[in-house]
């Protein structure tokens, strides 16, 4: 009998710490720092800039803020970019990004960086329909549930 309850608490305690590596890491402290506004493409620090477009596989191109770019899923030039920078933040240790993505309905996407080590590393990223101004906007979409973390999905869409 002991045997068997000792089973149960490991079978228990495994199966709660796998299903845990399934869940997106929260990653909230980015929540309480204060940005620097990022206005422009120009100001995304180049390898946070590196690693965002090489997820961006299968249109490796992001329009800065005001350019033109393709809102729809009708392509009449594929020069244009389908993604568009909408605005940014910076503090010592992360980096937002959020980018219109057209297509068949145009959406944004948000995606935080952890810039302490000398590679950056996403640690959030979400999707969102409202319009966003500023970095305070974003956060509090987080804060009230409106964006979930969705790293490790298996579906990731840039």
């Amino acid at each position: 009998m002991k045997l068997f309850v000792f089973l149960l608490i490991i079978t228990s305690l495994v199966s709660s710490s796998c299903s845990a590596t399934w869940e997106p890491e929260p990653a909230t402290d980015w929540l309480q720092c204060n940005y620097q506004p990022l206005t422009s493409l120009k100001q995304v620090p180049k390898p946070v800039l590196d690693e965002l477009i090489m997820k961006m596989s299968y249109d490796p191109k992001l329009a800065d803020r005001g350019e033109k770019f393709r809102a729809t899923d009708v392509i009449i030039d594929e020069t244009i970019p389908c993604r568009r920078f909408i605005l940014g933040g910076k503090s010592d240790q992360f980096v937002l990004i959020c980018y219109e993505h057209g297509g068949y309905g145009l959406h944004s996407h948000l995606a935080v960086f952890d810039v302490t080590s000398s590679k950056p590393k996403l640690i959030f990223t979400s999707t969102y329909l409202q319009e966003t101004k500023t970095v305070e906007e974003i956060k509090n979409l987080v804060r009230n549930d409106k964006m979930k973390n969705k790293i490790g999905n298996i579906h990731q869409e840039w």
